[in-house]
C-alpha cells in the first residue's frame, strides 16, 4: 500500500507539471503570434502611408523615401527571423478543445502567413519601381549635363566662326569640313534628345508633380530651340564661306572645293548612318563614356526584375507557417497545389534566368571591350543566380515536406483503420460462447475465426 500511494503521488505531481509545462508553452505560443499580428497591423499602416504618399517631388525626396525604404527591409529581415522560429513551431493546444482549437489555430497561422506574404511582396515590388525612377533619373541629368555642355562647345565653335578673319582658301576649305562635320553629329544629338523625352516621360509617369513636369518640359523645349537655332547658324555659315570661296578661286580651284564638298558630304552620310545603327560616341573619355546596347541593357533589366519578382511571390508562399505543422489528419490538396504551380513555372524561369544569363555575358564584354566599368553587372548577376539556387534549394524542401506529411497522414489513416479492425475482432471474439464439445460446432466456430 505505501509503495502504491508514493507511486500515485509521483504519477500526480507529473501529470501537473505536465499540465503547467502544457501551458506555459500555450501561452508563449499565443504571445508570439499575437506579437507578430501587431507587428504586421503596424506595418501595414506604415506600408499605406508609404504608398499614399506621391514620389518625389524632386531627386533629393526620392534618395530619402529610397532610405526609408531600406529601413522597412532591414526590419523585414529581422522579423523574418521570428517568422521562421514560428515555421518550425510545434504547434500546442488544449485537449480539452479538441479539434476546434487546431483547426482555429491552423486558420490564424495561414492569415497571418498571407499578411506577411502580402507586405513581402509589396516591399519587393515598390524597392523596383523606387530603383527604376531613380536610375532613369540619374540618367536623365547625366545625359543633359552632357547635351548641355555639347551645344554649349558646337554654340562657342559656331560664333567663332563670324569673328574669324580667314587668311587663305585653305582655311576656308578646314573650316567648311568642319562645319560639315558638325552637321553629321547634330543630326546624331537628336537620337539623344528623343532618348531624354523618353526618360522624362518615364519619369514623370512615376512622380506625378506639375512643377516637375513643367521644368522637363521647359529644358526640352529650351534643348529643341538651341538644336533648331545651331542647325541654321550651320547652314549659314556654310553658305557664307562656300561663297567666299568662290569668290576668290579659279575654275580649278572652284573644282576641288566641289571634290571637297562631295567628299565631306559623304562623311556627313556615313556619320549619320552610324548615328542611326549605334549609339552616339563621346567627344573624348573625360566628356562621355560610350553607352553599351540599351536593348541588351533593357532585356536582361526585365528578366531581372521578372524573376526577382517571381521568386518573392513563391517564398511567400513556400515560407507560409502552414509548413509549421505536422498534421496526423487533414487534407493538404491545397497547399500542394501551389507549390506543385510552383514546380511547374519553373523550367520557364529558368530559361529566363538563362537568358538573363547571355545578357549579362553580353553586355560585360561589350562595356570592357568599350572600356567601362561592368562590376554592377557582374554583382547584380551573381546576386541573382545565388537567390536561384538558394530558391530551389526551399523549393525541393517543401515538395519534401509535403511527400512526407502525405506519408504521414497515410501512416495514421491505416493505423485508425487497423485499430477499428482489431476492437471489431475483440468485441466479436468477447461475444462467443465458450467452446462447444460437438465437433462440428467447434468447426463452425474455428471457421469463424478464421
Amino acid at each position: 500500500n505505501i509503495l502504491n500511494s508514493r507511486w500515485e503521488n509521483l504519477r500526480v505531481r507529473s501529470m501537473e507539471r505536465q499540465n503547467n509545462l502544457h501551458q506555459v508553452l500555450m501561452d508563449l505560443q499565443n504571445q508570439q503570434l499575437s506579437e507578430l499580428s501587431d507587428w504586421l497591423a503596424k506595418t501595414e499602416k506604415r506600408t499605406a502611408k508609404m504608398e499614399s504618399e506621391p514620389l518625389g517631388p524632386n531627386l533629393e525626396s526620392l534618395k530619402k523615401q529610397i532610405e526609408e525604404h531600406k529601413i522597412l527591409q532591414e526590419d523585414l529581415e529581422q522579423e523574418q527571423v521570428k517568422v521562421n522560429s514560428l515555421t518550425h513551431m510545434v504547434v500546442v493546444v488544449d485537449e480539452a478543445s479538441g479539434d476546434r482549437a487546431t483547426i482555429a489555430l491552423e486558420q490564424q497561422l495561414q492569415l497571418l502567413g498571407n499578411r506577411w506574404a502580402t507586405i513581402c511582396r509589396w516591399t519587393e515590388d515598390r524597392w523596383f519601381v523606387l530603383q527604376d525612377v531613380l536610375r532613369k533619373w540619374l540618367q536623365f541629368i547625366e545625359e543633359q549635363g552632357l547635351l548641355d555642355t555639347w551645344f554649349t562647345e558646337k554654340e562657342e565653335f559656331v560664333t567663332t566662326i563670324h569673328t574669324t578673319d580667314f587668311k587663305d582658301q585653305k582655311e576656308m576649305l578646314e573650316y567648311l569640313q568642319k562645319l560639315a562635320i558638325l552637321k553629321g553629329e547634330l543630326e546624331i544629338k537628336r537620337q539623344s534628345m528623343d532618348k531624354l523625352n523618353s526618360l522624362s516621360q518615364d519619369v514623370l509617369s512615376a512622380v506625378k508633380n506639375k512643377e516637375l513636369s513643367q521644368k522637363l518640359e521647359g529644358w526640352l523645349q529650351n534643348i529643341s530651340h538651341r538644336w533648331d537655332s545651331l542647325a541654321q547658324k550651320l547652314e549659314g555659315s556654310s553658305k557664307q564661306i562656300s561663297q567666299a570661296v568662290a569668290a576668290i578661286q579659279t575654275s580649278l580651284t572652284q573644282t576641288t572645293v566641289m571634290e571637297t564638298v562631295t567628299m565631306v558630304t559623304t562623311r556627313e552620310q556615313i556619320l549619320v548612318k552610324h548615328g542611326k545603327e549605334e549609339l552616339p560616341q563621346a567627344p573624348s573619355p573625360k566628356k562621355r563614356q560610350i553607352v553599351v546596347d540599351s536593348e541588351i541593357r533593357k532585356r536582361f533589366d526585365v528578366d531581372t526584375t521578372e524573376l526577382h519578382s517571381w521568386m518573392t511571390r513563391s517564398e511567400a508562399i513556400l515560407q507560409s507557417p502552414e509548413f509549421a505543422i505536422y498534421r496526423k489528419e487533414g487534407n493538404l490538396s491545397d497547399l500542394r497545389e501551389k507549390v506543385n504551380i510552383i514546380e511547374r513555372e519553373k523550367p520557364e524561369k529558368c530559361r529566363k534566368l538563362q537568358d538573363a544569363n547571355r545578357s549579362s555575358e553580353a553586355l560585360i564584354e561589350q562595356m570592357v571591350n568599350d572600356g567601362l566599368n561592368a562590376d554592377n553587372i557582374k554583382q547584380a548577376s551573381e546576386q541573382l543566380n545565388i537567390r536561384w539556387i538558394e530558391f530551389c534549394q526551399l523549393l525541393s524542401e517543401r515538395l519534401a515536406w509535403l511527400e512526407y506529411q502525405n506519408n504521414i497522414i497515410a501512416f495514421y489513416s491505416q493505423l485508425q483503420q487497423l485499430e477499428h479492425t482489431v476492437i471489431t475482432v475483440e468485441n466479436w471474439m468477447k461475444a462467443q460462447l465458450l467452446p462447444a464439445a460437438d465437433p462440428d460446432a467447434v468447426k463452425i466456430q474455428l471457421d469463424r475465426c478464421k
